[in-house]
């Protein structure tokens, strides 16, 4: 049985709003808090979130573009299975966790200037991805960027420590 939100099912929903004020989007249960609704084209986070948690949009198939104006950490799975995904964009990110935008067979341009931290297998299947411009990067680690079968231009000038096969 689908789960219903109090928009009706998940799959009717198209576009997400989360208000100003919210700091976190966190799942109490492990399939996450907006994981698997497949209608979802738009999502609009507002300036004052802070932290996109595990599996929150996980297998959302129909996102195309997330914009995260202030996120600082992007949780474990939290994008994981967008399979329309194209764009990320944000100004910084600290972390992105693990397996983040798994498998996000369409991304083919991230927009993040500053990421402290590029956790386990990030970008892993990103099919799509092109090239990968993160200046201010200092950490890839294991298989961060594998199976990017059409990555051509990395440019991570600065980063410390890169992990085995992290390309």
């Amino acid at each position: 049985m689908e789960r219903k939100t109090s928009f009706g099912p998940k799959s009717d929903v198209r576009k997400l709003v989360v208000l100003d004020g919210i700091t976190r989007i966190d799942a109490d249960y492990p399939d996450g808090v907006f994981s698997g609704y497949s209608s979802l084209l738009y999502v609009e986070l507002p300036q004052s979130l802070r932290v996109v948690g595990a599996n929150v949009f996980d297998g959302c198939n129909s996102l195309i573009n997330i914009e995260l104006p202030s996120v600082e950490v992007i949780g474990e799975d939290a994008f994981n299975g967008c399979i329309s995904l194209t764009n990320i964009k944000s100004p910084s990110v600290e972390v992105i966790g693990r397996a983040a935008f798994e498998d996000c067979k369409s991304l083919t341009n991230i927009e993040i200037p500053v990421v402290t931290d590029i956790r386990n297998s990030a970008f892993r299947g990103c099919s799509s991805l092109t090239d990968v411009n993160l200046p201010l990067t200092e950490c890839a680690e294991y298989a961060a960027f594998w199976d990017c079968s059409s990555l051509k231009n990395i440019d991570m000038p600065i980063a410390t420590e890169i992990g085995d096969s992290a390309f």
